[in-house]
């Protein structure tokens, strides 16, 4: 899959792995599902029957998790589509973007993290905001303060991230008195 190939001849033989492995998925190295992630995202029909399960599978030791592989793989599963629906609807993205938001939103208040890492969780929480609305609070106030810093396109993503938190929210309105 990362390198092409027919997508759908892959299919069941990558669902069968995947899907029925189920807590053994769980054991796979936070890089390695990361990579699983980003090379299953280059098609729908991969993406429909690869990522929710590895998101789902993450999703039990997404603490122990580094940030970096945390913002990545949040953000595979927030912009992934599927064949027939988005790869965040699924019932293992739902489970990781509940569980991220339970067990990071504290890291993201004591953790420095680099720009690029606390883009990539903006926009991966926003996608789910109605579940990682905590992480996105979190992620969102540690990104504002170095808005400054940013190039005007990570402004622009860093605004339609955090959008989900309404008008009214403080980080909102520090991004729209910042344009």
């Amino acid at each position: 899959a990362e390198h092409g190939g027919d997508a759908e001849a892959l299919k069941a033989p990558l669902q069968a792995r995947v899907v029925v492995s189920g807590p053994a998925l769980a054991a796979v190295p936070a890089a390695h599902m990361v990579r699983l992630a980003k090379a299953a995202s280059n098609t729908k029909v991969l993406s429909e029957c690869v990522i929710g399960p590895i998101a789902g599978a993450a999703a039990n030791s997404i603490g122990t998790w580094p940030m970096e592989s945390v913002a990545e793989l949040l953000l595979v599963v927030a912009t992934a589509d599927g064949n027939t629906k988005p790869v965040a609807t699924t019932p293992g993205a739902k489970k990781l973007f509940s569980r991220a938001d339970e067990e990071l939103a504290h890291r993201l208040k004591t953790e420095k993290l680099d720009l690029a890492v606390l883009l990539k969780v903006v926009i991966g929480a926003a996608a789910a905001a109605g579940q990682s609305r905590k992480m996105l609070e979190a992620a969102a106030q540690q990104a504002i303060v170095h808005v400054k810093e940013m190039t005007s396109d990570q402004v622009m993503l860093l605004t339609q991230g955090v959008l989900p938190l309404g008008a009214s929210h403080p980080v909102v309105d520090a991004l729209l008195r910042h344009w």
